[in-house]
């Protein structure tokens, strides 16, 4: 991954292990590298790609 550029935001539900769906604003930023040029999305910690709920609801279920 190269330098990145900010080319927009997008929101993003995740549902708590209270139950309460909350919305996110992540940012989105293309990787200015002539060879690469790709879309990486920045998460925030408590997120997990491609997943719904938040990383401590994962982390609960995986762990029994």
């Amino acid at each position: 991954m190269g330098i990145l550029e900010i080319i927009g935001s997008k929101r993003r539900y995740v549902i708590e292990a209270s139950g309460n769906r909350q919305t996110l604003v992540v940012r989105s930023m293309r990787c200015l590298n002539s060879v690469c040029r790709k879309i990486h999305h920045e998460l925030s910690y408590i997120l997990v790609p491609y997943k719904i709920h938040t990383a401590e609801i994962l982390e609960k279920i995986h762990l029994t």
